[in-house]
């Protein structure tokens, strides 16, 4: 897609033009998250550029203010001219050792000293090299004004050091063009970012593309060559032709239109939409996309009431249709995230009756399932009701079953799912309230169905 390549592309131009520029000292990259490990490894990749002449050093040290891994970097960088050191050795060219790391220094100096004992190294006719590359491409960045400023700091005193600084934005914050505020005034800055409305025409016209795809007879498969091609080994035997049936493509160009009309802000359109896509796969069979399409437009018509501000009661039958239409085909799992997402919409339309049961039984479908983040998030959600509702242990009980499914999971799976912050925001939660689940003096954990009670 070109809202993707050509921000990356144009990326690519300007880094090459940095490299010929030898006034340019500092490239400075504020990415949209997005499009973060391409630009990585568009710019990891100057370092064998035809006209850098600069050895090459990496730092993907995270950056926060309370920990600004200076000293990681000292290492990071240690360990890297350790490896240009094996390099040149097998070529029988020996070079000097980095002097020891003073630690009576701050660790911001002790880099600075580091990398200036690189630079003289690489400073070298002999060698054919001219100093250091070094790009800074945290992993996270917390307040990059006071990175920008200690980089500021190290430029001056590093001749021969050119910096380029990948700057990754968190999803939601806005790349603007003059985000170069927070760099030196002589410095390059390329900003790397989708442009939205490119993007929005491009996503515009595949859904078009693919709507009338499918509105012409005989579905997607109805466009074939005059002759056929050669059988492969990996066709179906002959008679069976991988068709989509009617009730299939049905489906699918009502959803189709269904996200065209959302996304021109027709939600009315939607609505009706979802219904006939619906209609589509339950003719179809197809239980698992019906109750998804149930699921949908549930949810669809909650936003829309909450917006108009009328009442969502209505599609409380919706999500309720769709998990006993779920559970039925022991589609355990789906079944819970609709009784949950009956929770949301109960709790908004202040049903706290309907939305605690919901929760309750989405928290039960969801440990059959093990679908342990749901759970834990039911879970949560009918501890914060049974607070409202005056019933603290029934919400000690509650948060500490929660806490029990998200540390059974592994660590890794805790940061990659939320779960970690969830335990955080949990864990603050029994703190306001005066819970104590330290050891043995939580209760046993009661059942969940109790907070509907």
């Amino acid at each position: 897609m070109d809202h993707l390549t050509k921000p990356l592309d144009e990326l690519h131009a300007r880094a090459g033009q940095f490299l010929l520029d030898p006034q340019a000292t500092i490239l400075y990259v504020p990415c949209e998250d997005s499009l973060f490990d391409g630009a990585h490894q568009l710019l990891a990749s100057l370092e064998w550029h035809p006209e850098n002449r600069h050895p090459f050093f990496e730092l993907l040290v995270p950056y926060e203010p309370k920990s600004a891994g200076w000293s990681e970097r000292v290492e990071t960088l240690r360990q890297a001219y350790q490896l240009h050191v094996d390099a040149y050795d097998g070529e029988a060219v020996t070079l000097p050792e980095l002097p020891p790391v003073d630690q009576q220094i701050t660790p911001l100096e002790a880099f600075g000293r580091q990398l200036g004992a690189v630079v003289r190294v690489f400073t070298s006719d002999e060698l054919g090299t001219r100093g250091a590359l070094v790009m800074l491409a945290p992993e996270k960045v917390k307040g990059r004004e006071r990175l920008a400023a200690e980089l500021a700091i190290l430029a001056p005193l590093l001749d021969r050091v050119r910096w380029i600084w990948l700057d990754r934005f968190a999803p939601g914050e806005s790349v603007v063009p003059d985000a170069g505020h927070v760099v030196p005034k002589d410095a390059w800055v390329v900003p790397c970012a989708v442009d939205p409305a490119a993007q929005q025409q491009e996503t515009d016209q595949m859904l078009a593309g693919m709507i009338a795809g499918l509105g012409r007879a005989g579905g997607p498969s109805g466009a074939r060559p005059p002759v056929a091609p050669p059988p492969h080994p990996s066709d179906p035997p002959s008679g069976q032709a991988d068709v989509s049936p009617p009730e299939q493509t049905a489906m699918v160009h009502a959803l189709l239109r269904a996200v065209q009309a959302l996304r021109a802000g027709k939600t009315a359109d939607a609505l009706p939409l979802l219904r006939e896509a619906r209609d589509a796969a339950l003719a179809g069979s197809r239980t698992a996309e019906g109750a998804e399409m149930e699921i949908l437009l549930a949810t669809l018509g909650t936003l829309v009431a909450a917006g108009e501000r009328l009442p969502s009661r209505p599609t409380f039958s919706v999500f309720e249709s769709a998990a006993k239409r779920a559970e039925g085909a022991g589609l355990t799992g789906l079944a819970a995230k609709s009784l949950f997402l009956l929770g949301v919409s109960a709790n908004l339309s202040k049903d706290l009756e309907t939305a605690g049961s919901a929760f309750a039984r989405a928290a039960n479908l969801a440990k059959q399932a093990g679908a342990h983040v749901l759970q834990f998030h039911a879970l949560r959600m009918a501890g914060e009701l049974a607070v409202g509702a005056g019933l603290d242990k029934r919400a000690a009980a509650l948060w500490g079953e929660a806490l029990d499914v998200a540390r059974s999971a592994a660590p890794a799976e805790m940061v990659a799912t939320g779960l970690a912050d969830g335990v955080r925001d949990v864990e603050a939660l029994c703190r306001a309230h005066g819970i104590d689940h330290s050891g043995d003096k939580r209760e046993e954990p009661a059942r969940a169905s109790e907070v509907a009670r």
